[in-house]
């Protein structure tokens, strides 16, 4: 398998990703487009439930003062 081929393909049809995980996702559908037979598997990440809302919230929340800071 040339990586660097895979590399180069996604640079030219991409400059920036949002994310690792978007980055993954990019790199093995390259992969597969490149080499139909190749076995690619991602790993799904797992944030529990209460973590994640608790995350969203504290988001949220530096989102409005950021955007209220901004207006004053």
């Amino acid at each position: 398998m040339d990586l660097d081929s895979v590399l180069r393909n996604l640079s030219q049809k991409r400059e920036m990703f949002h994310s690792e995980a978007d980055f993954q996702f990019a790199i093995a559908e390259e992969i597969k487009n490149k080499y139909p037979k190749s076995n690619v598997r991602l790993e799904k990440l797992h944030i529990p439930v209460k973590l994640s809302r608790s995350f969203l919230t504290k988001l949220s929340s530096l989102f409005h003062l950021q955007k209220n800071l901004q207006r004053a």
